[in-house]
């Protein structure tokens, strides 16, 4: 089981539209220590690395170091539904095919779910 809370999603929006014109998937895992994000590029010239320590989450769980293959471009429309200052909840189960989304804003009063295909 994982979930990560990040009170706001401008930050990991951030990273997918930057990431989005160079690779098409990532791999992105979790363990008790944050989240990673790993892929390159067809052509092999760019490596993208990014940690996400649990620390910078305002909560964070994840009982098993689990691995998830994820599209950008899913990832891209679905952040473009979402405001920066949304609230963010991931969770994924383990032996999980999909992930969930939550983005929360009180000020709006307004929530908004994604299940993204692992």
């Amino acid at each position: 089981m994982f979930e990560g809370v990040l009170g706001e999603s401008e930050v990991f929006k951030k990273v997918i539209e930057s990431i989005k014109e160079l690779v098409k998937e990532v791999n992105i895992e979790v363990d008790s220590k944050g989240m990673q994000i790993n892929s390159m590029d067809n052509s092999k010239v760019a490596l993208i690395c990014l940690t996400l320590h649990c620390s910078g989450f305002e909560r964070f769980r994840c009982k098993n170091k689990q691995r998830m293959g994820v599209n950008v471009e899913v990832l891209y429309r679905m952040f473009r539904c979402v405001n920066n200052e949304d609230r963010m909840i991931i969770r994924m189960d383990d032996k999980a095919t999909k992930i969930y989304f939550r983005f929360e804003n009180d000020k709006l009063n307004k929530v908004s779910e994604f299940n993204v295909n692992l």
